[in-house]
């Protein structure tokens, strides 16, 4: 009895270290980066120094507009670099999330001399090699939710003529900074939601080949799902369908969070591992629940919850 007592004791105590475990260590985990292997550089060099200069501009700069470009050095030192932030975040979230970033990527991607990483909110590039004002479709990776539509032909209809109208609204509208998001009615209160965005470097010529070639990728990363996502270096779409989210607009909507998805890079085979099958509930961290991604932080987020529920007798059943 007297053991129960000090662990009924040392449970404040216990909460109060997994709830500041959680704050200080949660932070959003980039969804893929790529490491180019352009060559190397070496610590305390010039294209370091110029690399660094550069991802501060970069960081700084970016959330003013969610885009910005830079180039610093010359060659053969010289790095070129660009940010993009989704179009319906606001400057806080942008700045949140490249502040992630700068660090990631060259964690990740040590001494590289060209990477790309991508997150929810934001992608980070930088190379030796120029790359503005032009199209890569060459770094494009897939996810999606592992749920099946019931009507795929209806559905697919409907999604080809969604993703059609928001390519022309974000090369067209010049307000849209080559960024358009909408949802629509498909039955009851299910909703079909779908995005697209282009690096702002790009013509809108490029945009659109970029989003089109993207869209023809659909069958190939996600037929017959409820959704996905092509995501690439300059372009993106993702389209989801989903129940209806209370107070939406009834023609403009963020997409929703995927609950359960899967990653397959074009370059790399896929192997049983890439594979999300099971939506399962439990003490899972939010990064897990979403995306499939495991962490410290999932441990950590399962002991928050367990004491959570010690104190309160209430189990959480939704993130």
């Amino acid at each position: 009895m007297s053991i129960i007592m000090d662990f009924i004791s040392q449970v404040p105590l216990l909460l109060i270290i997994s709830l500041s475990l959680i704050t200080t260590t949660t932070r959003a985990d980039p969804l893929y980066q790529i490491c180019q292997n352009n060559g190397n550089y070496t610590t305390n060099n010039t294209y370091q120094s110029n690399l660094n200069t550069l991802l501060r501009s970069l960081s700084s700069n970016g959330p003013i507009t969610g885009f910005f470009t830079a180039t610093q050095g010359s060659p053969p030192d010289q790095v070129d670099g660009l940010v993009l932030c989704r179009g319906d975040t606001n400057e806080t979230t942008c700045a949140a999330c490249l502040d992630n970033a700068v660090p990631d990527i060259t964690q990740l991607c040590p001494y590289q001399k060209s990477a790309i990483i991508w997150y929810d909110d934001c992608l980070l590039r930088y190379s030796n090699l120029r790359f503005f004002n032009s199209s890569d479709e060459s770094h494009d990776f897939y996810m999606w939710n592992v749920k099946n539509v019931s009507d795929p032909t209806p559905f697919f209809k409907m999604l080809n003529g969604l993703m059609d109208s928001l390519v022309n609204q974000a090369v067209n509208d010049t307000s849209s900074e080559m960024f358009a998001t909408r949802d629509v009615k498909v039955n009851g209160a299910q909703r079909l939601y779908g995005l697209v965005q282009c690096t702002r470097d790009l013509s809108g010529d490029s945009c659109a080949n970029c989003l089109r070639d993207a869209i023809g990728e659909i069958p190939t990363c996600c037929a017959g799902k409820i959704g996905g996502r092509v995501i690439g270096a300059s372009c993106n779409i993702r389209e989801e369908k989903e129940e209806q989210a209370k107070n939406s607009s009834s023609d403009h909507h963020p997409c929703v969070p995927f609950s359960s998805n899967c990653l397959r890079s074009f370059r790399l085979p896929a192997k049983k591992d890439d594979y999300y099958e099971e939506c399962t509930n439990g003490y899972m961290a939010p990064e897990y629940a979403m995306r499939g991604h495991f962490s410290i932080k999932s441990d950590v987020f399962s002991f928050g919850v367990l004491v959570l529920e010690i104190m309160t007798g209430w189990r959480s059943n939704q993130f």
